[in-house]
């Protein structure tokens, strides 16, 4: 099942020279080429194509200087859920196109519209799964929206056919085995990837088990959509994988937060000893932002074994390579001129790759997030309370936040009662009830810093957060969310006993963040179901 892993990270997102023509030239820059390193070359862009490659230029064209910075292929993210401005949110990162796994298909027909037209220039480019294939009731049909189903074998060539129909570019299947959810029986995944390749299509299964994975492949299926951790992947599995000549996109940040997570590490170990391809994918936004979440999904799997050089081809080359994309993944002649330009070296030390100094799709340079300025912090005061009510020093202010937003069964109820931390008059009472029903179950009290609700602030005067607390004695949670990082925070936990204490956290321990697109600061329960009570007093950012 998706789900959200505890992971985020910050994009540093230079300024570049931005180009009003598809023609100019990158003078004195390094070149990853989707499969080696060129130390220093000059890379000619016309027409939104690379025309050439080396160490000559013609005179007249629009110059960038790559003197210590790095050009690679921009990067294709191989397992996403595209909707609303995701592929904006992509493009702005690196990422000039996404392997969608899941969404309404009537968007991506008009997104695939816009892009044979020559519009939507400032969004990643998509390919898409349109309608995933799963069982009635199975994964994918409790987000609220209506979704054909599959029955059974017999249905496999209808139904496959009808998402070619709707403009799928490739068919996805559910087979969650053991899941408390239905799920399609081997048979049927198997007749819909027969299905899939009668009509030149390929089939990639979505896998929560070993069981699963090796069912899967078993079954012809052209790649995996998810490694495992519930068991050691065994001696043999990545030499099954290669035998039967098919792909793993391992989506390591989705897996990242489980207990056993070695084991899909140990998985991912043997698919690269037996040559298998491994295609860098997110599952964004379950994971944290589109394009952003890249960035982390390729630190893991260089933590997990992979050079940094077979990691960027993990999102470059080698999906363009299995997914057809046949002019981009590469800097070479003819090819299209998606770039990510980064200071510092990538091939050498992954993180680089987050020093964004440039991105083009097709030639056309993709404008930076806009960045809020920094707040100026009066003392680092947000509440303290002292006036009876919610109000804030700043920001849209104080509101419950709880999973029941997001279809969850957890509530929780804020308000000021009498008696603070250091003999104040007032503090923030948060109280109610962490019940299952959500992957994550979480309730508490939410201070949104910007004007609006969820709006990113620029916090990074602040060093760190600062608060007092008391409470039931139960461990809970101050989770930081930000742009960068979606729907998946940065957490750290506090105790809230029965007498009041002081915590502080720096901001870099909620994975890293300096503070400069922070869209709120939770106080909360969960995930153990439980009924919950603690109160916070004297919010700083000091």
């Amino acid at each position: 099942m998706d789900r959200a892993a505890l992971s985020l990270l910050l994009i540093g997102f230079a300024a570049t020279a931005q180009q009003p023509s598809r023609d100019f030239v990158i003078r004195n820059v390094r070149v990853f080429d989707g499969a080696r390193v060129i130390e220093s070359a000059t890379v000619v862009i016309k027409d939104g194509r690379i025309a050439s490659l080396g160490e000559n230029a013609p005179a007249g064209l629009p110059v960038v200087d790559g003197t210590g910075k790095t050009l690679l292929p921009g990067l294709i993210d191989s397992h996403t859920h595209a909707f609303g401005n995701a592929l904006k949110q992509a493009l702005e990162s690196g990422v000039t196109t996404e392997l969608d796994m899941f969404t309404d298909w009537r968007y991506a027909r008009d997104i695939r519209k816009a892009q044979a037209e020559g519009r939507d220039t400032d969004l990643a480019d998509l390919r898409s799964a349109g309608t995933l294939a799963t069982a009635p009731k199975g994964h994918g049909t409790e987000y609220g929206i209506a979704i054909p189903t599959i029955g059974g074998p017999a249905e496999a060539q209808a139904f496959v056919d009808a998402r070619i129909a709707e403009g799928s570019d490739y068919i996805k299947i559910i087979y969650t085995v053991p899941l408390p959810l239905p799920t399609v029986s081997k048979e049927t995944m198997a007749a819909l990837v027969q299905a899939a390749h009668k009509r030149g299509k390929m089939a990639v299964v979505h896998i929560n088990s070993r069981q699963g994975a090796m069912d899967a492949i078993d079954a012809e299926a052209d790649g995996l959509e998810h490694l495992f951790t519930d068991q050691p992947s065994g001696p043999d599995f990545g030499q099954f994988v290669a035998a039967h000549r098919a792909f793993v996109v391992p989506t390591l940040t989705v897996l990242e937060s489980s207990r056993t997570y070695n084991n899909a590490e140990e998985a991912l170990g043997q698919l690269k000893a037996a040559h298998v391809p491994i295609l860098a994918g997110t599952d964004a936004p379950n994971v944290g932002a589109h394009g952003a979440a890249m960035h982390h999904e390729l630190e893991l799997l260089v933590r997990a074994g992979l050079t940094p050089i077979e990691a960027l081809r993990a999102a470059t080359s080698t999906p363009a390579a299995v997914f057809h994309l046949d002019d981009r993944g590469v800097i070479r002649a003819g090819a299209r001129a998606d770039l990510l330009l980064v200071t510092g070296d990538p091939t050498a030390g992954i993180a680089a790759t987050r020093h964004i100094a440039g991105v083009w799709k097709a030639g056309i340079a993709a404008a930076p997030p806009t960045e809020a300025a920094p707040l100026a912090l009066a003392s680092g005061n947000v509440s303290d309370f002292e006036d009876g009510t919610t109000k804030a020093a700043f920001g849209f202010g104080w509101l419950v936040s709880a999973d029941k937003l997001a279809g969850g069964k957890s509530e929780a109820e804020i308000k000021v009662v009498a008696g603070g931390a250091n003999g104040s008059k007032y503090s923030l009472l948060v109280e109610g009830e962490i019940r299952a029903g959500f992957v994550y179950p979480f309730a508490g009290a939410a201070f949104y810093p910007g004007a609006k609700l969820m709006q990113p602030a620029n916090l990074s005067s602040a060093k760190s957060i600062r608060f007092w607390a008391k409470g039931d004695g139960k461990t809970y949670r101050v989770m930081v969310y930000t742009r960068a990082g979606g729907y998946v925070p940065g957490m750290q936990t506090f105790a809230a006993g029965p007498e009041w204490a002081e915590y502080a956290f720096p901001l870099p321990a909620f994975n890293g963040t300096d503070g400069r697109d922070i869209t709120s600061i939770t106080f909360a329960a969960g995930p153990q179901p439980q009924k919950f009570s603690f109160q916070i007093d004297d919010v700083r950012l000091p």
